[in-house]
């Protein structure tokens, strides 16, 4: 099997968030949600939808769908989608605020014990200062849902995390920081925003457009340093993929793993060979110049591969 590894890509660019003021708004980037609804009871109830309609919509406001549900954001505000996240951005104040929206096709249940994936999304330094107890259950829209809360040093203002689990097609995780005095001024349209969920299906992503090679960067044991990976997504429904290792060992260029995938809406699942399957989300960013064009699956933002390294 022969590559061009001459593709090597040297430059990973990082997109900037705002970055809150004080040191625990400082972790707000790594965190996903907020509070809606009035309190049901829901305790061990499966993630669906309720037959009664919930939903309240909000006056003026666009709809977006993510991850199988549709979400009003309000007049004034904006969004901002990253590596498989989607951020509501409140309108310029003297204080910046957001709503971060993360998912995890891990989590198909709500029971509290099964977001944990969507809980510890903080990093080892925020985990080591925020401590969640045991949710509260609330309703979200049409859903059914979980919320975590946190408040530190409550004596001098206090900083607030809320944290609002639901499972539509897979577990969606609502999270807003800030000064609990802040959170406050902001219950109402948390409320309405949150209020506003409902079941969306994804949109389609075109198999002509996905079928094709892409590339990202991966950690390999022993290495320092990122290394380059490929994946080549076929149309007669199998891939591969594969690392750069460089000319500096024995090993070149290697298959990591290949078998069949399938696409469900915005989930793709690999079947690797000799491995056990998973199912990750799917995002299909389509721009009009090709090589701007992004897969993030499961986080991992593959943009189109150019010089196509899988030829086959």
């Amino acid at each position: 099997m022969r590559v061009n590894i001459h593709s090597l890509k040297t430059e990973v660019t990082v997109k900037a968030l705002p970055r809150p003021i004080t040191r625990f708004l400082a972790l707000a980037l790594l965190l996903s949600s907020a509070g809606c609804g009035k309190p049901a009871d829901t305790s061990g109830s499966p993630g669906s939808p309720s037959a009664a309609s919930g939903r309240r919509r909000i006056h003026g406001a666009t709809p977006v769908v993510y991850a199988g549900v549709s979400i009003d954001v309000p007049e004034g505000w904006t969004t901002r989608r990253g590596d498989g996240n989607l951020a509501l951005l409140a309108p310029p104040t003297s204080a910046w605020f957001s709503i971060n929206v993360t998912s995890s096709t891990d989590v198909r249940t709500l029971d509290p014990a099964a977001f944990a994936p969507l809980i510890d999304d903080l990093g080892p330094l925020a985990k080591s200062v925020f401590h969640f107890g045991a949710p509260k259950t609330r309703r979200c829209g049409d859903f059914d849902a979980l919320e975590w809360s946190f408040t530190d040093a409550p004596e001098k203002g206090g900083v607030e995390i809320r944290k609002i689990g639901l499972v539509a097609r897979r577990g969606i995780m609502f999270t807003s920081m800030g000064t609990t005095e802040g959170l406050r001024k902001r219950d109402d349209q948390l409320d309405a925003i949150l209020a506003s969920v409902a079941p969306a299906p994804p949109p389609p992503i075109p198999l002509d457009s996905i079928c094709t090679g892409w590339y990202w960067w991966r950690s390999y044991p022993g290495r320092t340093a990122l290394v380059p990976a490929y994946l080549k997504l076929r149309s007669d429904m199998t891939y591969e993929i594969a690392l750069d290792l460089g000319p500096d060992t024995q090993l070149g260029y290697t298959v990591q793993e290949s078998g069949p995938w399938s696409l469900d809406g915005d989930e793709i699942t690999f079947h690797p060979t000799g491995l056990s399957s998973r199912t990750l989300g799917i995002i299909f960013e389509d721009n009009a110049t090709r090589q701007y064009q992004r897969l993030v699956i499961g986080g991992e933002p593959w943009t189109w591969d150019e010089f196509q390294s899988i030829h086959h």
